[in-house]
């Protein structure tokens, strides 16, 4: 932060307020760790295999099984559904004991719509704002979590138009909100339809498996995230963004090896190949 308009440094007291940040998240321990994925009954984007796709992430990254929200056609309230589930995973890792970390993954389709992320089953029906019922919660404007909370979450959003979230101006704190999103840069008309491509979630557990197989010991989001980008190969363009915090949630760190550790080592064991398929 600049001290005034004028001038192009920091002071002293600000660089050392925000190295002492920067330690204090970087020597952090998470004790629990809560995992949610959502996807519509009825959707047509096969969200179905991404979720598969999150949950070989989890399990490569030793953390638990996530647990999966199917929104059906006959819920008139998607939102206040996925809401439901939502406050009870933060209110059970506010209340943990020690550092807490959510990952919440979303696949499907999507929409920008006058400022509001909303999520959809096919061609906007029975629309969601998922901003409002899901990425908010999140935040301090929210009153589910402060920032004397321990509690770090990570968003994976695979849908178009995620990207948009990813552009939030972070809030300062010492909690982490972390957001891993496909660009824009393939119209939202080609949801389902050929040429076969990978997502999001699905070229993020490519990757992470890959790196294992060549003997990696810890991932970085961040890092998979700008090594993809700089890929051809890659139809689905991945995006990462911060709208708490200074640097991300899952990020190399040889820690208390009695919790879940930051750097999230790899178990020594083979995951089952993921497929690249039709959005």
């Amino acid at each position: 932060m600049f001290t005034n308009a004028q001038t192009d440094h920091i002071t002293y007291d600000e660089f050392r307020t925000a190295i002492d940040s920067a330690v204090h998240q970087r020597n952090s321990a998470y004790s629990n760790a809560y995992a949610l994925s959502i996807r519509w009954e009825d959707d047509d984007t096969r969200a179905h295999e991404d979720t598969a796709h999150f949950q070989c992430i989890l399990k490569m990254l030793g953390l638990p099984k996530a647990d999966e929200l199917v929104l059906q056609p006959t819920d008139r309230t998607p939102g206040w559904t996925v809401q439901s589930s939502m406050v009870e995973m933060l209110e059970a890792a506010r209340i943990s004991q020690g550092k807490a970390i959510i990952l919440c993954h979303y696949a499907g389709r999507a929409y920008h719509d006058k400022g509001a992320f909303m999520a959809t089953a096919q061609a906007d029906e029975r629309p969601m704002n998922l901003g409002v019922f899901c990425l908010d919660l999140a935040l301090d404007r929210s009153y589910y979590l402060a920032d004397i909370d321990h509690v770090d979450v990570v968003f994976f959003l695979d849908c178009y138009y995620g990207f948009e979230a990813s552009r939030a101006p972070p809030n300062s704190g010492d909690r982490i909100v972390e957001i891993l999103a496909a660009t824009g840069k393939t119209p939202r008309s080609a949801l389902g339809l050929p040429p076969a491509r990978n997502t999001v979630t699905g070229i993020l557990a490519v990757e992470m498996m890959r790196r294992q197989r060549e003997g990696h010991r810890s991932v970085e989001f961040a890092d998979l995230v700008q090594a993809l980008r700089g890929r051809d190969t890659v139809v689905v363009t991945p995006v990462h963004g911060l709208t708490m915090g200074a640097s991300s949630a899952i990020r190399d760190s040889r820690l208390d090896r009695n919790s879940i550790p930051l750097e999230l080592e790899f178990p020594l064991r083979r995951m089952p190949t993921v497929s690249s398929h039709r959005l």
